[in-house]
């Protein structure tokens, strides 16, 4: 689980006094694979991760990047402090 993943990583980083550490997380997307029901909406998606996220980190220490711009928009719009960076 990525809460998984970010814990584990922060006891770490706090261990060697690293907490300078930044994230930069993708969320990989298609409207194909929403289509066919192996992912949720954007929406859902995309909230669900950054809702994830912002328990355990700030703002200033994660990026979001997709090629999936229909993700990049959305999150523009719901969650405007949160870095974005879009894939080509």
């Amino acid at each position: 689980l990525l809460s998984e993943l970010i814990r584990v990583t922060e006891e770490r980083l706090r261990k060697l006094n690293r907490l300078n550490v930044s994230y930069n997380i993708e969320i990989k997307s298609t409207p194909e694979d929403e289509k066919r029901g192996y992912q949720p909406s954007v929406e859902v998606f995309s909230k669900l991760v950054v809702e994830t996220i912002l328990k355990q980190l700030p703002h200033s220490r994660f990026t979001i990047q997709s090629f999936d711009w229909r993700i990049l928009s959305f999150l523009h719009q719901k969650f405007p402090d949160v870095r974005l960076v879009a894939l080509r």
